[in-house]
């Protein structure tokens, strides 16, 4: 057996060299093509990171654009006419973003069929080798509360107006096919605020840490101005005395609950171009014998219902805005009114009474986006979005 163990061994000299000769071989034809690949992967790993440098950098470049866009106070060069444009380039801004050079361009085009302002940005980021990666991005930028302002009537519903009813303006509905053809309801309202939006404008202008303590202003026949004033609760308005007296608003007047003016003795509302906002509801009465009369430009803003029926004591050089945002304008006032009426309306005609609109004026009103530059509630939208 051991013989036979030996002669085995003996034929098998040489097949470790045969074998390592093998290795050898296919290692020297896998090497190279392997070095190769992970040369070319080394390579393209760098391409891609340049390249993902080059893109978050003009990235950025876009998002500074639309930060012009939407800012407060834009540049006296803002681009604001159908093709104007204006580039922001290193002397207009801290461009070296990610090691490379960002420079922007905006353009004004053509307003879209809303009326919002459409902007083209193009935003290049360029680095020392000279590659460079572009995006071409554009963008709507509009919408806002001041179409409230641009009707007699505005109403996300179907208005409830009496018979021998003479409005001389636009009326806007949320359903023009269901309003009656006689009150000229031919568009359409397409966006309705919601009350915070509304809220937060008007609670920047009070101070909520010092709120007025009174749950009711009385006159007692002696002229008064008030606001800011936040009130944490209800607010009435009267005057207790027989010698006639004015109210004049100084600011904005913010109720988290009702505001009434109930039936008392003879007084003035002067709005003062000023506004009421309350959260809950408002609900203004009048008598012949103890009347109530309203005077002024301003805003008188719910977000439940309103019921106004005072006697108005505003002229054509006025422009008063009645509105509720979650409830019912229920309109009966006397006199000639001047102005816009928002929300659920319900009008009912009082004898020797007008109703017409006018286009405020700048500065007339404390309305967010009422004012040029006032860019209050407007959306920002990103149409396209591409790269080269």
């Amino acid at each position: 057996m051991k013989k036979i163990l030996n002669r085995l061994q003996r034929n098998q000299r040489g097949v470790v060299l045969i074998i390592v000769l093998i290795l050898l071989a296919v290692g020297g034809l896998t090497i190279a093509p392997m070095l190769s690949h992970m040369s070319t992967g080394l390579k393209a790993g760098q391409t891609y990171e340049k390249k993902t440098d080059e893109y978050y950098a003009a990235d950025a470049g876009v998002e500074a654009a639309l930060w012009q866009i939407t800012r407060e106070q834009r540049l006296p060069e803002f681009p604001s006419e159908y093709g104007d444009s204006y580039t922001w380039d290193d002397e207009e801004w801290d461009n070296i973003i990610n090691n490379k050079n960002v420079v922007f361009t905006i353009e004004y085009l053509i307003p879209d069929a809303d009326g919002n302002d459409v902007y083209k940005i193009e935003s290049t980021a360029t680095g020392d080798d000279g590659g460079s990666t572009r995006i071409d991005s554009f963008v709507t930028f509009g919408g806002g509360f001041g179409f409230l302002l641009d009707n007699a009537i505005t109403t996300p519903g179907v208005l409830d107006l009496q018979p021998n009813i003479d409005i001389f303006g636009n009326v806007m509905c949320g359903n023009p096919e269901d309003q009656d053809e006689e009150y000229g309801a031919e568009e359409y309202v397409g966006y309705w605020p919601t009350a915070d939006e509304f809220s937060g404008f008007y609670l920047d202008d009070v101070d909520i840490d010092n709120p007025f303590p009174d749950e009711i202003i009385n006159l007692n026949g002696t002229n008064r101005t008030i606001g800011p004033l936040y009130r944490d609760g209800t607010l009435e308005f009267i005057n207790s005395s027989n010698t006639p007296a004015t109210l004049t608003l100084n600011d904005t007047v913010y109720v988290t609950g009702n505001f009434e003016i109930p039936n008392s003795k003879s007084r003035i509302l002067n709005l003062n171009g000023q506004t009421i906002f309350v959260c809950g509801n408002v609900d203004i009465e009048d008598s012949d014998a103890k009347p109530c009369t309203i005077t002024g430009s301003g805003c008188i803003i719910a977000v439940g219902d309103i019921y106004f029926k005072p006697n108005m004591g505003t002229t054509e050089e006025d422009f008063v805005l009645i509105m509720s945002i979650n409830g019912t304008v229920h309109f009966q006032p006397s006199g000639d009114y001047y102005g816009s009426i928002a929300g659920e309306v319900s009008v009912e005609s009082q004898p020797g009474g007008s109703f017409t609109w006018r286009e405020p004026e700048e500065g007339e009103l404390n309305f967010p986006g009422a004012d040029e530059g006032d860019r209050t509630g407007w959306n920002l939208a990103v149409r396209t979005w591409e790269t080269s």
